[in-house]
């Protein structure tokens, strides 16, 4: 059922329409991916001067709508809250950029999020990062890079993430997915919530660990942590207070 709405959005009006509309042959289109109207009305107001007919529009509220909308020819631009996709964005956001090289993903958020966790969004794939919580002013700055074709990210973010790059090479060589293990064990997360968080199956997990053990040379939590930290994979702020507490047991389901 196709549903059109008018909306004052910064002084103009937008029309939603839904997934089933076709974008105009001379505009470009902007996804804006969040489960709250409130929260599109709040962004609608930063993106409204630059809208001016040469971008269409569309509110994707569910992920059944983002779906049929990222399919769409003349996608341009993608807003996506951070937590649309809860605890599986990395594995979404990985899948949008192997899917739809082209398309620009911008992540923003409504409330405050930790430094490391914009930087490793940023490693895996989102090209930048609103914070709505920021002064107006700033998020027009960032807005209007966004439109102007540059990612907003800082000079000492992208330093950070090309170190995180560069570290994650180091041999003995892990992938960018080990490497999320690895730091999920770090923090003593399960392998269930490793699997949720990163979007793939806990058996995809499991041959991650027995990867890492095998080209670390070791078989429990504690050893996989000292060589990954004397290594440079993971720093020791990285790791929980706790982390080389406990004794040195087999990684199961008890301690990863």
């Amino acid at each position: 059922m196709t549903k059109t709405i008018n909306t004052a959005c910064g002084g103009g009006t937008f029309r939603i329409d839904n997934a089933i509309r076709e974008i105009g042959l001379t505009q470009r289109g902007i996804i804006v991916a969040t489960s709250e109207r409130r929260v599109y009305d709040w962004l609608c107001e930063y993106i409204k001067p630059y809208e001016e007919n040469r971008y269409a529009i569309r509110h994707a509220e569910t992920e059944q709508d983002f779906s049929l909308l990222v399919e769409k020819r003349r996608m341009a631009i993608v807003f996506i809250e951070v937590d649309f996709f809860g605890e599986r964005a990395i594995g979404c956001l990985e899948r949008i950029h192997k899917e739809n090289p082209r398309l620009r993903v911008i992540l923003f958020s409504v409330a405050s999020l930790p430094r490391e966790d914009k930087r490793h969004f940023l490693w895996r794939g989102a090209d930048s990062f609103l914070s709505l919580r920021e002064k107006p002013e700033l998020v027009q700055k960032q807005m209007r890079s966004v439109f102007d074709g540059y990612d907003n990210v800082s000079e000492k973010t992208l330093r950070q993430v090309r170190e995180r790059n560069r570290l994650a090479g180091i041999p003995p060589h892990l992938t960018p997915q080990e490497v999320d293990v690895c730091r999920f064990v770090a923090k003593e997360k399960g392998r269930k919530e490793i699997a949720d968080y990163l979007g793939i199956s806990v058996k995809t997990v499991d041959n991650h660990l027995y990867s890492v053990r095998k080209k670390f040379g070791k078989r429990n939590r504690v050893g996989i942590l000292r060589v990954a930290v004397s290594i440079g994979i993971l720093s020791p702020e990285e790791l929980g207070d706790d982390s080389f507490d406990y004794s040195a047991l087999p990684l199961t389901d008890r301690t990863c």
